[in-house]
This record gives structure tokens, C-alpha cells and sequence, in this order.
């Protein structure tokens, strides 16, 4: 079992372009509210970390919801071999949003 956590302030999502978004956001995830946008990202970031990747392959990793609104990761071919199996969890408050990923790695 491997983790990773991290924060990303809602308020750096909101500052930044259309070019910079495109580089770490899905064009699904840019639909997105900043803060759902700054979860994706925070989920990204501890994935990466989870898993040892640095920088994260951003467009890899896809942040969606299930039918009852729980967030999880949606994973490339070459990440879902790597990353077995994947929980998140994302919260926002005072501006910050936080995702703490625990996975179990494939090798």
C-alpha cells in the first residue's frame, strides 16, 4: 500500500490561463467548478506522489465522479498496469483544496 497527499489553493486554479489549464486538466475536468478543478489537480499531485512519478502525467489522470457523486481517478493504460487499485478522497475548505490517494501498486 502506497500514499500520497497534497494541496493545491483554490484561489492558483482561478489565476491561472486557458494554456496552463490545458496542460494539467482534462477538457472534462475544465467544465469543472475552480474547486472541483483545484481537487483535480490536488489528486493528481498525490497520486504522483503515491506512486513516486514526478511531475505527474498530468492528462493520464482524469478526476471523475460515480452515480452517487464520490470522486476517483480515471487512469491511462500504462498508470492503471503500474496502479492496481486506487481510493481518493478530496475536501475543500478556507480555499484549500486536499486529496490524500492510497493505492496498491501492481509490481
Amino acid at each position: 500500500m502506497k500514499i500520497g497527499i497534497d494541496a493545491v489553493k483554490i484561489e492558483r486554479i482561478k489565476s491561472m490561463d486557458k494554456a496552463a489549464l490545458d496542460r494539467i486538466l482534462t477538457h472534462q475536468e475544465q467544465t469543472l467548478q475552480p474547486e472541483s478543478q483545484a481537487g483535480a489537480v490536488a489528486a493528481k499531485e498525490a497520486f504522483a506522489k503515491a506512486i513516486g512519478i514526478m511531475p505527474p502525467p498530468w492528462l493520464e489522470i482524469e478526476l471523475l465522479h460515480s452515480k452517487n457523486g464520490a470522486p476517483y481517478l480515471k487512469l491511462s493504460n500504462r498508470l492503471s498496469i503500474i496502479a492496481k487499485k486506487v481510493e481518493l478522497s478530496i475536501t475543500h475548505e478556507a480555499g484549500i483544496a486536499i486529496a490524500i490517494v492510497l493505492l496498491e501498486s501492481g509490481n
